[in-house]
């Protein structure tokens, strides 16, 4: 999602990041908002590599994820 400073800093490098792995990122908006996405490769891989890879977390540390869009049962 585009919102963040560091998110719209980091635009391109995702981009270029899942596009040299064939993943073909499209720029979308959805409620004046911009993001990134993508529904080609290893989609759970991919946001391994951004993770660790480019953003430096380590296995062992602990961040919060927002789901959106879905119903949660446990």
């Amino acid at each position: 999602v585009l919102i963040g400073t560091a998110n719209i800093r980091d635009e391109k490098r995702i981009a270029d990041f899942l596009t040299a792995r064939g993943s073909m990122p499209i720029r979308l908006e959805m409620n004046g908002v911009s993001y990134l996405r993508t529904e080609k490769g290893d989609l759970v891989q991919l946001c391994q590599h951004i993770i660790k890879g480019l953003y430096g977390v380590k296995v062992t540390d602990e961040i919060d994820l927002v789901p959106e869009g879905f119903s949660w049962k446990s």
